[in-house]
């Protein structure tokens, strides 16, 4: 689980990435990003009912995205509100390498 300082959670704040953030397409993830002006990032998952059908297979997928950014959260230097969104199902050795090489 992420602290709660680390977590992008209000419904404007998601907004707000969507709308002036910036891009990055991967196989199977999307990054949206915008800077912030807070002293950490933030990091939003989605995982649409489109994309996976079964909540349990959704919340799988978010509890593996979440433990990748953990582990890489010392790295990040930049402030930087994240939204990850994720278009397909995909084992944890293929998330962690996606997330590690994006951010």
């Amino acid at each position: 689980m992420l602290a709660k300082q680390y977590r992008l959670s209000k419904k404007k704040d998601f907004e707000a990435v969507y709308k002036k953030g910036r891009t990055i397409n991967k196989d199977f993830l999307i990054f949206k990003i915008l800077k912030n002006s807070l002293e950490n990032p933030r990091i939003g998952i989605v995982v649409s009912k489109k994309a996976i059908k079964k909540a349990v297979k959704r919340n799988l997928i978010k509890r593996r995205i979440r433990e990748v950014v953990r582990e890489i959260l010392p790295e990040l230097k930049e402030n930087n509100d994240i939204v990850i969104l994720v278009k397909q199902e995909k084992g944890f050795q293929e998330i962690q390498q996606a997330i590690k090489q994006t951010l």
